[in-house]
């Protein structure tokens, strides 16, 4: 009795991990994914507020099994680095990149946001908020600095969110 007692003990974990990779990911295991998912190297968010003329890392260290992106364009304001575009291959798929992002930054995951085309994160503690999304050419992780609410609101009324520029030059009628 103890014998057959001690066998399903050891086997039953095998069983349930040779049904659950038939069917997928268990509800329940939440580090399924984790396993299985390729990782990705993510942007060394401490590039941001370095001066454009400093030499920077910038990509987190990689020990051989995460995948590179395709390219990283930043952005520089100022003279200092505020944001940076990471485009990894349409071959991931936004779970893998999300599994990669959260390992890092889960605490920050505005859940209400996720979507199967993406999601968004704020960090608040190191002041920048990070955006995913997919498209034909790839997968897009976008990173952003937070902006003083005075040059947003000079952004917004340039870009004409709230209705067409006042100072505008008004166009010939014909």
């Amino acid at each position: 009795m103890r014998a057959s007692a001690l066998a399903i003990c050891l086997l039953a974990p095998l069983v349930v991990t040779s049904c659950t990779h038939l069917r997928g990911r268990a509800p329940s295991s939440p580090t399924a994914l984790h396993e299985s998912s390729p990782k990705i190297r993510l942007l060394n968010t401490k590039i941001f507020g370095h001066s454009a003329d400093d030499a920077i890392v910038l990509l987190q260290p990689n020990n051989g099994d995460k995948v590179d992106p395709e390219y990283v364009l930043t952005d520089i304001k100022g003279g200092r680095y505020y944001a940076a575009t990471v485009c990894y291959p349409p071959t991931l798929t936004v779970d893998d990149v999300r599994t990669s992002i959260n390992e890092v930054y889960g605490k920050y995951e505005l859940r209400d946001l996720v979507t199967p085309e993406g999601g968004v994160w704020r960090n608040v503690d190191d002041k920048f908020a990070i955006g995913l999304n997919k498209d034909a050419d790839g997968i897009h992780v976008i990173y952003i600095t937070f902006q003083p609410i005075r040059e947003v609101f000079k952004n917004m009324l340039k870009a004409g969110v709230f209705g067409p520029f006042s100072d505008r030059p008004e166009e010939p009628s014909q």
